[in-house]
């Protein structure tokens, strides 16, 4: 995915760049300094990419893929969600593993490793070359002012962590007035840590050569820092204007086409353009319409940055190796369960030990963005759990329709604490859902005592004939079909067992089951699954045939009482 990164970073650039062109339109106006507004510029070019390029790549402990699709997030109230709230999550592309961009990612890569590599030691070379140049360079006085002294370079300013002006030796036959100008600009650019700021920013662009808005950057930079300083000069000597801007294509004229790290009074002659510009740029005749305009496109373009288009990997496709399976019989060791929910009967249902501190985790996860706009969300989130009640692994059943919030609720997944789930004696490791609701609704229903005990249910069935064992038994079969009452559609995975028997399946895909060898007589048969009420039904199983049974289930408040989290606290 990093060619489609880079695409992001560019367009971000560009945008952050126009945005700093337009601060620097309205700054300059009013003659105000602007190198501040290209380094920021340049830093948020890279460290806007980065800062999500991290937030994509850091993994979220045990999270994994949600089986169920979402047809329509609702809010906390039971509402659709609206458009409105779509602008408080980033948007994103998502990048499909099939995409060219994909097949670039080597070349680019080494594209840039040896760009970057072979820019770094270009620069590690010019940094060297000055330090030898400096060293053999005469020291002298100019102004009262200790100087360098080379036969070609300057007037500039060299050296990162002592800074030093130095001057051609043509200077000394210069008048006195423009020595002390002169002078004056390099004190200024080492004042002011120039080249400090110069090096430090100019090394960004050698880690990225690929991001063209950042070399842009570059040179607005380079320019601005030379129109400050020029402006800082101008206003220590008033009236010298005239005489300033001869000096400076004076010294233009002069300067050798080599350069040493260092930031120079002499320029290239569009550089220079830019800097007589900056300092005879008229007042406008409309300046707040100007201002206005400038300030706004400025704030727009910001904004678009932050909200570009951000690329996102694809969810990898589902694996066979995820499809669920029934169990061929026996008890099941936790670590045998390694796909989502399969059928385990239990008579015993876990708790929660924990539950403040769950609560407390929660309220702490709550998205403050979030909270601000008044956004909540349900989030259903299964967890698998072992023999003494560990929550191995957690994935997302429902979504609430906002990534932060479902992030929010797996916070909960390494501090929650289970007590352990039995069938009659004996522990076993289960599935269980909870419901997790964020709302910013002080009226919304916190469940009470029962969010802590609801947990703790004995689940009991009509008194069945029991199945002794050993005994022959005429069978016959039972079969049917598990749907949502109100849909109308096949709920896919449902547990249906028959009590007393130990016999129990799973629906397929289509809401189909079939258990075989059912002794005959009247059995109870059972369908349960995570969300839905737990409807029973007594059948008539006859001598080698198959009944044929349909559950109408109907979503409830799931096995768990919902767990609401409030913006303001509370639960």
């Amino acid at each position: 995915m990093i060619t489609a990164w880079i695409l992001y970073a560019i367009v971000v650039g560009a945008l952050l760049g126009l945005a700093a062109w337009a601060t620097e339109k309205l700054l300059r106006t009013h003659s105000l300094p602007s190198r501040w507004v290209w380094a920021c510029a340049v830093l948020l070019s890279v460290s806007l990419p980065l800062g999500h390029w991290v937030w994509v790549s850091q993994p979220i402990p045990i999270r994994e893929i949600s089986p169920v699709a979402v047809e329509s997030p609702t809010r906390a109230s039971g509402t659709p969600a609206t458009e409105s709230a779509l602008p408080v999550e980033a948007i994103t592309v998502t990048v499909p593993r099939e995409s060219i961009l994909r097949s670039l990612d080597g070349p680019v890569m080494v594209f840039w490793g040896l760009s970057s590599g072979l820019l770094l030691a270009f620069f590690l070379l010019l940094f060297v070359r000055t330090e030898i140049l400096r060293r053999r360079w005469d020291r002298g006085k100019a102004g009262g002012h200790s100087v360098l002294i080379s036969d070609e370079w300057g007037p500039a300013v060299v050296g990162l962590l002592k800074p030093q002006v130095v001057l051609p030796r043509w200077c000394r036959s210069l008048d006195e007035k423009a020595m002390e100008l002169i002078l004056d600009h390099e004190l200024e650019h080492v004042r002011a840590g120039d080249l400090k700021l110069m090096a430090t920013t100019g090394i960004i662009p050698l880690l990225f050569p690929w991001h063209l808005p950042i070399w842009w950057q570059m040179v607005r930079l380079r320019t601005a820092i030379e129109g400050d300083c020029d402006l800082r000069v101008l206003g220590r000597n008033p009236g010298s204007m005239r005489d300033y801007l001869e000096l400076l294509i004076d010294v233009g004229e002069r300067s050798s086409g080599r350069r040493p790290l260092a930031v120079m009074l002499s320029e290239p002659y569009e550089t220079l353009k830019r800097r007589i510009k900056i300092m005879t740029v008229p007042f406008p005749k409309k300046p707040r319409i100007r201002g206005g305009l400038l300030a706004g496109g400025g704030a727009a373009l910001i904004a678009l940055a932050g909200w570009a288009p951000a690329p996102m990997d694809a969810e990898p496709e589902p694996s066979e190796s995820m499809a669920i399976q029934e169990p061929a019989g026996g008890s099941r060791s936790a670590g045998e369960q390694e796909t989502p929910p399969t059928f385990t009967p239990y008579t015993v249902r876990p708790a929660i030990k924990n539950l403040d501190v769950v609560m407390a985790t929660l309220e702490g996860a709550y998205p403050p963005l979030m909270k601000d706009a008044s956004i909540g969300g349900t989030v259903n989130v299964w967890f698998f759990l072992e023999e003494t009640g560990q929550a191995l692994r957690t994935l997302v059943n429902e979504s609430s329709g906002h990534q932060a919030l479902d992030e929010a609720a797996l916070t909960i997944a390494n501090v929650i604490q289970f007590s352990p789930a039995l069938n009659r004696d004996q522990k076993k490791p289960v599935w269980v859902s909870i419901p997790i609701e964020f709302t910013m609704d002080e009226a919304a229903d916190e469940g009470g005592a029962e969010a802590g005990r609801a947990l703790q249910i004995q689940r009991e069935w009509p008194d069945v004939p029991e199945v002794e064992p050993g005994v022959p038994q005429e069978t016959g079969d039972v079969a049917g079909t598990t749907m949502d009452a109100q849909t109308g559609q096949p709920v896919a995975f449902t547990q249906v067992f028959l009590p007393g028997t130990g016999l129990g399946t799973l629906s397929n895909r289509e809401g189909r089951f079939l258990i075989e060898n059912v002794p005959t007589g009247e059995r109870l048969v059972v369908a349960e699954m995570v969300g839905y009420d737990l409807p029973g039904q007594t059948v008539t199983v006859s001598v080698d045939k198959q009944v044929e049974v349909e559950f109408g289930l109907r979503a409830t408040a799931i096995a768990f009482h919902k767990l609401v989290v409030k913006g303001s606290g509370g639960h």
